[in-house]
C-alpha cells in the first residue's frame, strides 16, 4: 500500500515537472518572439506614420509651390 502511494507521488511529480518544463519552454519561446513582434509592430507603425507624412508633405508642397519660390518651398 505504501509503495503505491509513493509511486503515485512520483508520477505526479514527474507530470508536474514535465508541465513545468513545457511552460518554461513556452515562456522562453515567448521571450524570444516578443522582440520580433515588437519590431514588426514598430515597423508597421513607422510605415503608416511615414506614409501619412509623405502624403502631408506632398500636399503642403504642391499647394506651397506657386506661392513660394523653389528655394523657399519645403521640398525634401
Amino acid at each position: 500500500m505504501e509503495s503505491s502511494r509513493e509511486f503515485n507521488f512520483n508520477a505526479a511529480f514527474l507530470e508536474l515537472s514535465r508541465r513545468e518544463n513545457c511552460l518554461r519552454g513556452l515562456t522562453t519561446l515567448l521571450h524570444c518572439l516578443l522582440p520580433c513582434i515588437q519590431v514588426i509592430r514598430s515597423w508597421n507603425q513607422f510605415l503608416r506614420y511615414s506614409t501619412l507624412q509623405v502624403y502631408h508633405c506632398a500636399i503642403v508642397n504642391v499647394h506651397a509651390l506657386p506661392a513660394l519660390g523653389p528655394d523657399q518651398a519645403n521640398i525634401r
